[in-house]
């Protein structure tokens, strides 16, 4: 997960990092940003403006199963 801008560009870069680093050291599938074309379309999220709605499931779901797929094989 993306964690939001305020927390400035190099916490931001480096736990980006780490995440990429320990797929590519484990060797397991990462989705790098979960909520990719949901993040900033607001009427993808529930009244809280956190979490997404049931019309955005959908769309999250094409996201992770491409790596989830590749996990079962």
């Amino acid at each position: 997960m993306k964690i939001p801008s305020n927390y400035g560009a190099d916490y931001t870069n480096q736990l980006q990092k780490m995440y990429a680093n320990l797929a590519t050291e484990h060797q397991i599938a990462l989705v790098p940003f979960l909520l990719e074309g949901i993040a900033l379309r607001r009427e993808l999220f529930q009244e809280d403006g956190i979490h997404p709605n049931e019309t955005a499931q959908p769309m999250i779901l094409d996201r992770v199963i491409p790596k989830l797929k590749l996990l079962l094989q």
